[in-house]
């Protein structure tokens, strides 16, 4: 399909879907047709190479996890706060205690059972974390802590852990070899056949944070494994939805002073239908100084799953800017869930209690008079050269949004009241006046173009 007829089908899509005005911006008349067809024809010149049979949905709808509990709001001032800090010394790790993790989280098997899911609190004194094991996983990943509001990066894969085995006796890092392959697996896991001879880490240190404060774990995907089926780009494993297990009654490490408390926690990086669930992907160790964070498995308390899209808006006041910050609104989806456990107090799923969803007004580069409908919500009218500029964080209460359909829905008053442009989140084949994005990607500086590289261009 050439170029040209791209440009008609948008034109003609757009004038399907608004065929006539509900007036609320007064009984002008219908320009999205005109509009539509200018826009293509400008976002065509400004992006040659960028194929308009493309999804113009670029979020992740990565879920993230939280509980509803006084502990986990922040402290009234900063301090004792706390700090976390990456030590240079490196600690060798005991490998008879990673013989019995292995006997607890088995390779490939369905560990669920081992533990259920969790959270911790904050003790009075210093404690460390130190990765102590790698198992099977294609994926990319960070761990992160969760202390109350404030979110740490804890460790990335590979990162200042090492290892020795019976083909290189020197201490070397487990990325330089670039092919998972059953030597990799065997040279980092397989301790029985003596494969494996060392592995040494540099702990994580974390002082002062406020006692008795809540703190979760969960892994970041940031590059899922090439095949499908496992885990989505961006996803959140989280220890609060039982992605993680804590082992108790740890044999002590030979170097682990008698003092001094030891948890391991194992965590499955693959959510999807294809996950082996064996939670042995990464296995980090804490150490307390004396006491380890205390370990509380959720019960009664309320879990929220809060998933959150940004929409990017080109309101067609000047076509040709392309910076897609005229309307910036974040809309959030949020389920409340309860525990759900067997006769034998194992976790056996989740129980949806409630579900509510809200939009934020995040910013208006526009000036244009505007209604913005998402979902079964219309909004009050907003925007005009009096909110040019600004950044409102409005919140209000809305029903109806469909994440995967982006029922997002703009009308916008034209220059001197010339008539209404209406916009609806863009099909492939047309050029979009509309994108949705992770709220990680800041909105740009006025008149300043999205780059091309936001877009996919096809080789």
């Amino acid at each position: 399909m050439n170029r040209l007829s791209l440009i008609f089908m948008n034109c003609a899509a757009v004038a399907m879907f608004t065929a006539c005005s509900n007036n609320d911006l007064g009984d002008l008349p219908d320009l999205s047709t005109q509009k539509a067809q200018e826009y293509a024809e400008q976002f065509s010149k400004k992006y040659p190479d960028v194929s308009l049979n493309q999804n113009w949905d670029y979020s992740d709808k990565a879920a993230n996890f939280s509980l509803s509990l006084p502990q986990f709001k922040a402290p009234v001032t900063r301090a004792g706060n706390g700090s976390m800090t990456k030590s240079e010394d490196w600690y060798e790790v005991d490998l008879n205690m990673n013989k019995w993790m292995q006997e607890q989280l088995k390779e490939l098997e369905n560990n669920k059972k081992c533990g259920n899911p969790f959270y911790l609190t904050v003790p009075s004194n210093h404690f460390s974390i130190i990765p102590v094991y790698m198992g099977r996983s294609g994926a990319d990943y960070e761990l992160h802590a969760v202390i109350g509001e404030d979110d740490y990066l804890v460790w990335k894969k590979h990162e200042n852990i090492e290892f020795k085995d019976l083909k290189n006796t020197e201490w070397h890092s487990t990325i330089m070899r670039t092919k998972w392959s059953e030597e990799y697996y065997n040279n980092t896991t397989d301790y029985d056949n003596g494969t494996v001879t060392g592995i040494r880490a540099k702990s994580i240190e974390f002082n002062d944070f406020q006692t008795g404060m809540a703190m979760h774990f969960y892994l970041k995907i940031t590059k899922p494994t090439s095949a499908s089926g496992y885990h989505n780009a961006g996803a959140e494993q989280s220890s609060l939805n039982h992605m993680m297990i804590a082992l108790k009654n740890v044999p002590r490490p030979s170097n682990i002073s008698e003092e001094k408390q030891v948890i391991l926690i194992g965590a499955e990086d693959s959510n999807l239908k294809n996950s082996d669930w064996d939670y042995n992907d990464i296995v980090f160790m804490i150490v307390g100084d004396p006491s380890t964070p205390p370990i509380k498995e959720i019960e009664n308390d309320t879990i929220i799953e809060k998933v959150t899209v940004r929409y990017m808006v080109e309101d067609l006041g000047s076509i040709g800017d392309f910076d897609f910050n005229d309307i910036v609104v974040d809309v959030l989806d949020f389920k409340e869930k309860v525990a759900e456990y067997d006769a034998n107090k194992a976790f056996s799923g989740w129980k949806e209690t409630k579900h509510y969803q809200k939009a934020v007004l995040r910013h208006l580069g526009g000036k244009l008079p505007f209604t913005l409908t998402i979902g079964d919500t219309k909004l009050p009218e907003m925007g005009g050269p009096s909110t040019f500029k600004t950044s409102p964080n409005t919140e209000y209460d809305i029903t109806g949004w469909d994440m995967n359909t982006n029922n997002i829905y703009i009308e916008v008053q034209g220059k001197d009241n010339a008539g209404v442009c209406k916009i609806k989140f863009p099909k492939a084949g047309e050029a979009p006046m509309i994108i949705a994005t992770n709220t990680t990607q800041e909105w740009m500086k006025e008149n300043v173009s999205v780059p091309v590289e936001w877009f996919y261009i096809p080789e």
